[in-house]
């Protein structure tokens, strides 16, 4: 969910996710909730692992990537690249 800007809209913690409203498009929403769903907290997982720089999606690319902090203990990079597209 790292290369994803898809978020919840605000005051709907207590909704089920798969009943929240999102800031995002449809494919974006839909993973949004199922990551949030299968694996826990994507706005959680987001901060410990901080945007650093993005080339952002557009038509002419045809992908995205970004650069985020990994603060993951064990990990001998301390990057991570995602890229979608």
């Amino acid at each position: 969910m790292l290369c994803s800007r898809a978020e919840f809209k605000p005051g709907q913690e207590k909704l089920p996710v798969l009943r929240r409203e999102c800031n995002g498009d449809a494919s974006e929403s839909a993973l949004l909730k199922c990551v949030e769903m299968t694996v826990g907290n994507v706005m959680e997982y987001r901060e410990q692992h901080k945007k650093v720089i993005e080339i952002p999606f557009n038509s002419t690319n045809k992908f995205q990537v970004s650069i985020h902090e990994n603060t993951e203990p064990g990990r001998s990079s301390h990057y991570l690249l995602v890229m979608k597209g």
